[in-house]
This record gives structure tokens, sequence and C-alpha cells, in this order.
């Protein structure tokens, strides 16, 4: 349940709304990697597989096969990396995802590149997305970081995530690796209305499948107030713990005001805090 609390003073913040035309796409139906807009990807090599999901403009009528194709950069299929030449996304469906698996040599070396390519589909009525350039190729970049274990946040990373702020509402948002071993970068707005990037720090219990994860105090530089002339922003912070047995993380925040000054920062005021439960949401 999210709580109120006093603010140590008042400022207002200017927004400014725009207005776009909104496109009708005509042509035929098409497959394509999801998140288009976003054609570079990485993945750690102790993660062991990456995962891309396909989607499809509208669902067919029978199964349908999507094919790969890849090209080697400094990863080579077969040596860093396995190809998997295609998916089928059944009928009525309009997505599902395919796993490449990623060899973990447990090697010392530089990071390693490749492309996979929607080449075509099982259907002519379905072409290969609807740009070259948008949403059929993936660039991939393998990191060769080699954890002490096995890497707890990867259960929530690469996936799309259901941010529920207890009490309040749901909203959706991005999990993605990072080049840390036990951080996770959640892209989202997780109740205090800031849809930013938030790095989550896990720290393994007993096991790495359950522990506490910190959120350090993270601004928003967007659209700042003044006070005495010093810039203030909008922050978060939080503690919280996480559990792969039961999918959740369980996120404690609180929506504050800082000033800084180089690299230090002074709490001004307080918005709010709440509980915010993170979970992967389910493919529909």
């Amino acid at each position: 349940m999210k709580k109120l609390v006093l603010s140590a003073f008042l400022f207002s913040f200017a927004f400014i709304g725009c207005e776009s035309d909104d496109k009708i796409y005509t042509g035929p139906d098409f497959a394509q990697f999801d998140k288009a807009n976003i054609p570079d990807v990485e993945v750690r090599e102790d993660a062991r597989q990456l995962k891309l999901r396909v989607i499809l403009s509208n669902p067919s009528s029978s199964d349908l096969t999507v094919n790969f194709q890849y090209t080697d950069g400094t990863a080579i299929n077969g040596v860093h990396y396995t190809g998997v030449n295609s998916i089928v996304i059944p009928a009525g469906e309009t997505r599902a995802t395919v796993l490449i698996p990623i060899i973990d040599d447990r090697d010392s070396s530089e990071t390693r590149d490749f492309k996979v390519t929607i080449a075509g589909t099982s259907d002519s009525n379905y072409v290969a997305s609807i740009s070259e350039a948008f949403g059929q190729t993936k660039n991939v970049t393998i990191l060769n970081i080699d954890c002490d274990t096995t890497t707890s946040y990867a259960y929530w990373a690469e996936e799309s995530l259901s941010l529920y702020d207890v009490g309040d509402s749901t909203t959706n948002g991005i999990g993605e690796q990072t080049a840390e071993c036990d951080v996770l970068k959640l892209t989202g707005d997780i109740g205090t209305g800031l849809n930013i990037a938030h790095l989550l720090t896990f720290t393994a219990g007993s096991t790495p499948d359950a522990g506490t994860v910190n959120l350090p105090l993270t601004l928003s530089t967007d659209s700042p107030g003044t006070v005495s002339g010093q810039a203030v922003y909008k922050a978060v912070r939080g503690t919280g713990t996480y559990n792969v047995a039961t999918g959740k993380i369980v996120l404690d925040y609180t929506y504050l005001l800082a000033t800084t000054t180089g690299q230090t920062f002074q709490i001004n005021g307080y918005y709010s805090t709440g509980t915010n439960e993170i979970t992967v949401n389910p493919e529909n």
C-alpha cells in the first residue's frame, strides 16, 4: 500500500505535451523481432542462452515456421554460439521465443558479435518484417563476463515485466542484462511516476535463487525545479527481496526529492513510500 509522506517544501514541474499523426499500415502480414526499434542486444557468455521474441502482425490460421539466418562477426556459429534455424508459432498465436545457445568456454576473451536475421516464413503471405532495417535483424554482442555463481537476476532479464504498485496500479517494464554479474537494469515506473532506468543490485542468500535487492538513490533529470538556486530532482531508492521460485521481486521504495552538487546528493523532501511486486509478464 502506497503511503504519502510530508514534503519539506513545494515546487512545480512543467510538462510539455506533444501530438503525433497516426499512420495505418496497409501492407502484407509480417514476422519481426520484438523491440524492433532496438537492433542491438547484449548477452553475457555465462547466461548460456539468448532469448529473442518473434512477433506476427496477425495470427496465422495454421502453424507458421519462422526461419533464421546467421552472419558471423567475431563470434563463430558452432564455436561461440549455436544458431537455431527456425521456430514454430502455433496457429492462432502471435509470438514465440527463440532460445539461441551461447557457448560458455570459461576463457578470458574480448567481446564477440554476430547477427541473426529473420530470413522468411513457411507462408508466403507473411514477409520477413516490413523493413530490413526495422525488426528483421538483431546485432548481438556476447559479453565475456564469467560470474562465480549462477546469476540470480537472469530470471527477470530480457523479459517484459509486470510492475504492480501494491494497492494501486500495474504498469509494464523491461528487464535487461548489464555488464555486472549481479545488477539488473529495470526500465519502467515502479510507482513513483518516474519511467526511468533503475539498477537493482542482487545479493544472494544461502542459494543464488533467493536473497535481497537494493536500489540506490536514482535521480530523474527531467524538468528539475530549483531551491535556493540549486536544481531539485525527483528521485527514488529502495530495498527488498527476490525469489526465483515465486518469480517475484518485492521492492519497498521511497519517492523523494534531492538536490545535487557534483556527486553529492542532499535529500530535500519526500513524496511517498510504497511496495512494488515485479514479475515476468506471461506470453499471450
